[in-house]
């Protein structure tokens, strides 16, 4: 049961997502969350070295989109600076903002990756839809409160997933 939250993948940054893997695997289009994957939930505009990674997946053919649960203006802000398309209170684990996004990008959920910082939304939305999901380290130590609270849960998931993957 607790595999249904095991990411595809585990890495310590966006930056080490290999484009050519991707492409290798049909994937063509990457959904990233904002918060504590690409940036603090406190950082209001991507830094140049996110705009510079967010250049590269484009000029590599990939789609890029954001899927987030913060507010409108949160994501409004963060994508005018990356020029990508966006779905704001997505509602994750909910499907319907992916779903959405999906149908923006113009692909399929088997073609498409998501890659967020937490498993109970993030990892467990692209999981159920039947996407690649790819589970990074959050950027920082300090998330809101309710973010805060699952992490130690979490963490076990994150522990059982490193064990049998390790064997």
């Amino acid at each position: 049961m607790i595999e249904r939250f095991y990411p595809n993948e585990y890495i310590d940054s966006v930056y080490e997502l290999d484009i050519n893997k991707f492409k290798k695997k049909g994937i063509s289009a990457f959904v990233f969350d904002i918060d504590n994957t690409l940036a603090p939930f406190f950082v209001k505009i991507p830094d140049g070295r996110v705009r510079r990674f967010f250049e590269r997946l484009k000029k590599n053919g990939m789609s890029v989109g954001i899927l987030s649960n913060n507010k409108r203006k949160r994501v409004d802000i963060f994508c005018r600076e990356l020029n990508v398309i966006y779905e704001y209170k997505a509602g994750k684990p909910g499907l319907r903002g992916l779903k959405k996004m999906l149908k923006r990008l113009e692909t399929k959920p088997s073609s498409a990756a998501l890659i967020g910082d937490q498993i109970f939304t993030d990892i467990w939305c692209a999981n159920r839809l039947g996407m690649y999901s790819v589970l990074v380290k959050p950027i920082c130590k300090k998330d809101q409160f309710v973010t805060w609270l699952k992490r130690g849960i979490e963490g076990y998931v994150i522990n059982a997933y490193v064990k049998e993957t390790s064997k």
